[in-house]
This record gives structure tokens, C-alpha cells and sequence, in this order.
């Protein structure tokens, strides 16, 4: 984090708190209050990237296809697990939905081999923390 504003000692009580709302409800900085100043603190946009990466690993997963939501809310209104409710039930040459890294969702996607075969590696990580090796065959 880095020091978006600083309010420097001495100031008023009226300042302070004109100061927390400001920095704090207004634009969402932590504030830290040292000796000598009222410091905002945000996320530098390298640090807010990497939020956002994390963010959207919890809610996506990328294949070959696109983007996967893990948790898929169905017409029933029900919420299901991709991986677990979802992807035993596909065959290749099912539609799916998937999405770009921008978020929009992409057309006339159909499952492949590869994409289960993904989708497999996927669970493995999750459980285990690493990818599987994969064999190649050059042949």
C-alpha cells in the first residue's frame, strides 16, 4: 500500500474528521494515524491488479474455450458448482458458456475433449495446489 494523502500535525478536530471521510468513506483509503500526521492509504494499481487477478480466480477458470464461471446460477435460480455439479454431466459437442477476460461472454462454444480435459487438471488443482503433469505424444 502507498500513501494516497497525508494530514499533517497539528490539525483540528474538525479537520481530522473532515479528513476520515474524505479519504476513508469517500474514496475507501485506510487510515493510519502516526506521531507526526493522518495518513490514506490505498492500493497501488500493481497491488489492486493483482486483487483483481485473485478475485476473479475464485469466481472464474481458464480454458481453452474461455473463461469459466465456477459457480453458475441456473434458470431454476439454484447456484451449482461447475466443476462438480456441471462438468460430469457435459459431453463434447455440448454448447457452454464461457467468457473473455474482459467478462463478455463468448458465442457458440462447444465443449471439446480438451476443454474436459481441462476442466479435470482444474479439480487437481484445487485440490492439490499444482497442475498435473501432462504427457505429450509427438507422434
Amino acid at each position: 500500500m502507498e500513501t494516497k494523502a497525508q494530514l499533517n500535525k497539528p490539525y483540528t478536530e474538525k479537520q481530522r474528521l473532515d479528513f476520515i471521510v474524505q479519504q476513508n468513506h469517500n474514496k475507501g483509503y485506510l487510515i493510519e494515524e502516526t506521531e507526526e500526521a493522518l495518513l490514506a492509504k490505498g492500493y497501488t494499481e500493481e497491488e489492486l491488479a493483482d486483487l483483481q487477478n485473485q478475485q476473479r480466480a475464485k469466481e472464474f477458470f481458464n480454458t481453452s474455450l474461455g473463461y469459466v464461471k465456477r459457480k453458475v446460477e441456473m434458470t431454476t435460480g439454484d447456484v451449482r458448482d461447475f466443476l462438480f455439479d456441471i462438468k460430469p454431466t457435459l459431453a463434447v459437442g455440448v454448447p457452454i458458456i464461457t467468457y473473455n477476460a474482459n467478462g463478455s461472454q463468448n458465442r457458440d462454444v462447444l465443449v471439446t475433449q480438451d476443454f474436459l480435459d481441462e476442466c479435470d487438471r482444474q479439480i487437481y488443482f484445487d485440490f492439490y495446489g499444482i497442475y498435473p503433469q501432462v504427457e505429450v505424444n509427438d507422434d
